[in-house]
Formats: C-alpha cells, structure tokens, sequence
C-alpha cells in the first residue's frame, strides 16, 4: 500500500515540476515559425525560462515533502533530521496560528537524538483547556504531527491552505519567502469537525530546499 502511495505522491511531484515547463514550451512552439520555412526558431523568453525553473524547483520542493512525511509517518527522526535547516532550525506549531513567542524551534541535531531526549518541553496551550502542552518530542509528535495518516492523504496542497478552521492560517506571514506543501485530510462526516492538515514549510538554499517548520491544523473550539 506504501509502495502505491509513494508513486501516487511523486506523480503529483512529476506534475507540478513538469506541466508548466510542457504548457509553457507548447505555447512557444505555437509562437515559433515552421522549422519547414527554413527560419531559425526563437529561442524561449527569459520570462518564460524562469517560469519553467520555477515550476520545476517546485517540483523539486514537494518531492522533499513527500521524503520527510514519510519520515515523520515511520518517526524516523534521524532522517527527518537531514531535511531540516542547518541553520534555522525547524520550528514546531500545534494549531494553524503559528507564534514565535510560543512555539519550540529544535536543531537537526536535536531532532536526530530525539527518541533519547526524554525532556517535556512546553509547547504551547491546549485549545481545548488553555492548559500547558507539556510533551517529550516522541510524544509530540503522536499528538500534534502524526496524529493522522497523512502519508494516505487525499488531498495536497502546494502553497495554498486547503482548509481553515476559526483559527488564524499565518504561514506566509510567518515565513516570509518561504514555500509550503499543505498536506490535508477532509472531515469525514457533515460536522466538518474532524479534519485536519499537516503543512511542511520550506526555505531554499540554492538547489536546495529545507524544512524550518511543521504546522498541525485542525478544528479547535
């Protein structure tokens, strides 16, 4: 079943990459003469040539999604660590509003040594008591990331939130010149209560892309 979902997700990886480069590359060779004229043909615009790269660093940028989630499905954290950002860190939010005052940064060697470090850290307030949310990192991560199969997502979204509940949705306030992969799962009944979504957020470093936070969404009283 892993196996099926890991192609279904680079698929979507492939796609996002790729499809612009093909529309953008099929509206130049509308644009270009006959090659049966004898003319050169015009080489594609720079306009056009960024746009391409741009889709396809994208393309790039879910596929390391797609990597991480699935280290964070297996709480691999040695591995999920070589995502994160050598220098920022990456930064943990529990509910969509993210809150620099409030929410826990870790290194990637912090990350890495995880299931060792059995210290509680505060991670901010409950929604649902305003009280401490005091948890070791492996707990953390049972309650506020993998607290749902979003390795079988149903939905992705790629710099866009997909769906919001009545708390305040700020990632690219937060994180300014960064991209984000949205990964969603829709309410499974009419009280539209109990979906929930797990956005990546990355910052690129030349080719490069690396993690520098975790948000969990879902709906709060």
């Amino acid at each position: 079943m892993k196996r099926r979902i890991v192609v279904f997700f680079c698929f979507i990886a492939l796609i996002v990459g790729l499809a612009a480069g093909f529309v953008l590359r099929g509206l130049v060779s509308e644009q270009q003469p006959s090659s049966h004229t004898g003319i050169a043909t015009a080489e594609p615009s720079a306009s056009q040539q960024d746009a391409e790269e741009s889709a396809d660093q994208k393309g790039r940028m879910v596929i390391t999604a797609i990597k991480a989630i699935r280290a964070i499905s297996e709480q691999d954290f040695e591995t999920l660590s070589t995502f994160v950002d050598p220098e920022e860190g990456v930064t943990f939010t529990p509910y969509s509003t993210v809150d620099p005052t409030s929410n826990l940064t870790f290194s990637a060697d912090e990350l890495a040594d995880a299931e060792e470090d059995e210290t509680a850290y505060v991670w901010g307030l409950s929604s649902s008591d305003s009280s401490p949310i005091k948890l070791t990192i492996p707990e953390y991560f049972d309650s506020y990331v993998w607290d749902a199969d979003y390795w079988g997502v149903a939905e992705l979204g790629i710099d866009t939130v997909l769906h919001s509940g009545n708390s305040l949705e700020n990632v690219s306030d937060a994180y300014p010149g960064c991209h984000f992969v949205d990964f969603y799962l829709p309410a499974t009944d009419d009280t539209d209560r109990d979906w929930s979504s797990l956005k990546l957020v990355f910052q690129q470093s030349g080719s490069e892309w690396y993690l520098v936070g975790i948000i969990h969404s879902e709906w709060t009283a």
